[in-house]
């Protein structure tokens, strides 16, 4: 097969990217939804863009060669120079470093001129035109001024072009360039921005590649000085697609529509409210949950948010809070519509509430040893503290954990503390798992007839690893410390 026939399909498939928007993000609006419950608390300071622009600022730090493909070792024949641009299509995923980021883009960007001067047909000059403005289009993101100023007249020229894909990708890569251009300056004024969603939309009405391609360059305004910019260009952007005759047009802004409404809500900020105990905090927690589960568009979009807010509380330690706000998520879903997400809310708040309430509860439980014998609770605890894990071979996070644990001083002398490793899966070989075993450990197995149910219905099982704290009269007194507080809380278990 021809080197050419062989790496013209790579080459159709990597410069697809301009016409998604060139921005590289298929999930436009991800950064919509609630935050997750990891980063819930957090935040991120945006990146700055050096002055004169990154790729200007390489040149001077590096004394690279500023070439605009005139001295590049371009090879002459058409097949040896698309094999080798499809392996800088490759490359430049790869390329961990700005210095090799920038020299692949001015490849692209030389061979692509290169490849446009020989005698190719229509589709080829399509699929080296988005090459050439994809090259250009990361170029000026990274502050190279030779792009900047070649961009924008050569979008001028595409937009006229008699073919209509040349000017679908030149509308959609001059919106990209200007918006990366205003978002790099401070307090830039980007409603123009606006205005130009909605141009570009009723340009392309049924067009669901111009749809996604422009919620793909919005979602790049992530900085937390454009998300109110980013929000309101996306409901242009919903807006401008929401009658679109093109399904899956309407489909995606019909997602991007849930996110924003639940982005609205903020139950990110409002569980922080209760985790200060802020007057009024669990009201306005029962206002934001009521409005996403009475809301059609947004009813079956709400288990990460809200589950996320409940699961971040939780690990804050504030328990009563926690079972406020569990409480208040289980009575609105029982008033939702029967449908999975329903249930779904409804189960895992009834396995969190369940946990909640184990502080003060006395612990016991009946298991079988590593023999499959019968192992007794009260014999093994007697007057001792115990640090209970539920754990399983197959978790190798949970057993990391055990193994840790173990080594502790605290479970290193009789009667101090006991290790109890309840392994929740129907693996029973595992003594070898835990070599040196102290005395004061034992690891035990579930009775085989139990219902793969049982730790979550008796001890709010939703996970592995999870841990309970028991005092001396066999009380549970803390369920899962965060981990940074866990050797201190064993100590305390201790005294």
């Amino acid at each position: 097969m021809p080197v050419f026939c062989r790496y013209w399909p790579i080459l159709l498939i990597a410069c697809g990217s301009v016409l998604l928007g060139a921005c590289g993000c298929d999930t436009p609006s991800a950064d919509l939804i609630a935050e997750p419950e990891s980063s819930v608390g957090q935040s991120t300071q945006p990146e700055q863009t050096p002055e004169g622009g990154i790729a200007n600022n390489i040149l001077r730090s590096n004394e690279l060669e500023d070439t605009t493909g005139a001295n590049f070792d371009l090879p002459s024949d058409t097949d040896a120079l698309m094999a080798s641009l499809a392996r800088k299509e490759v490359e430049q995923r790869r390329a961990v470093d700005g210095e090799s980021y920038l020299k692949i883009q001015r490849y692209r960007l030389a061979a692509a001129n290169k490849l446009l001067e020989h005698e190719i047909n229509q589709e080829q000059r399509i699929g080296f035109i988005k090459i050439k403005t994809d090259a250009l289009l990361k170029l000026a993101s990274m502050g190279d001024a030779a792009a900047c100023n070649e961009l924008p007249p050569l979008l001028a020229t595409y937009a006229s072009d008699t073919q209509p894909r040349i000017r679908q990708m030149a509308a959609l890569a001059s919106f990209t360039h200007d918006l990366r251009q205003r978002a790099k300056a401070a307090n830039a004024n980007l409603q123009p921005m606006i205005e130009s969603v909605t141009n570009v939309a009723s340009e392309y009405p049924e067009n669901f590649d111009v749809c996604r391609g422009l919620g793909s360059v919005i979602g790049e305004l992530k900085e937390s000085r454009h998300r109110e910019m980013q929000t309101r260009m996306t409901w242009a952007l919903v807006d401008a697609y929401a009658n679109s005759s093109n399904a899956a047009a309407r489909n995606y802004v019909e997602k991007m529509e849930s996110q924003l409404r639940i982005k609205n809500a903020n139950l990110d900020l409002i569980v922080r409210e209760i985790r200060d105990g802020q007057t009024g905090a669990l009201e306005r927690y029962q206002e934001a949950v009521q409005s996403l589960t009475n809301d059609p568009a947004t009813q079956e979009k709400i288990l990460e948010p809200v589950l996320g807010s409940l699961a971040w509380l939780e690990r804050t330690g504030q328990v009563n809070a926690t079972l406020q706000a569990n409480e208040v998520v289980t009575r609105l879903a029982g008033q939702m519509p029967a449908s999975p997400t329903q249930k779904k809310l409804l189960d895992v708040c009834s396995v969190q509430a369940m946990r909640l309430k184990l502080p003060g509860q006395a612990f016991s439980l009946e298991a079988k040893d590593s023999k499959m014998q019968p192992w007794d609770w009260e014999v093994f605890s007697g007057e001792s503290p115990v640090v209970v894990v539920f754990w399983s071979p197959s978790e190798a996070t949970s057993l990391r954990l055990v193994q840790q644990l173990m080594q502790l001083p605290e479970f290193q002398t009789t009667g101090k503390a006991k290790l109890l490793a309840i392994n929740v899966s129907n693996k029973r070989e595992t003594d070898d798992l835990f070599p040196n075993a102290p005395d004061t450990m034992a690891v035990v197995h579930k009775p085989e007839a139990t219902s793969n149910q049982f730790f979550r219905k008796n001890f709010g099982l939703e996970r592995v690893p999870q841990i309970l704290l028991v005092n001396r009269d066999g009380v549970v007194g803390q369920v899962n410390p965060p981990p940074n507080l866990l050797r201190a809380a064993i100590k305390n278990l201790c005294q």
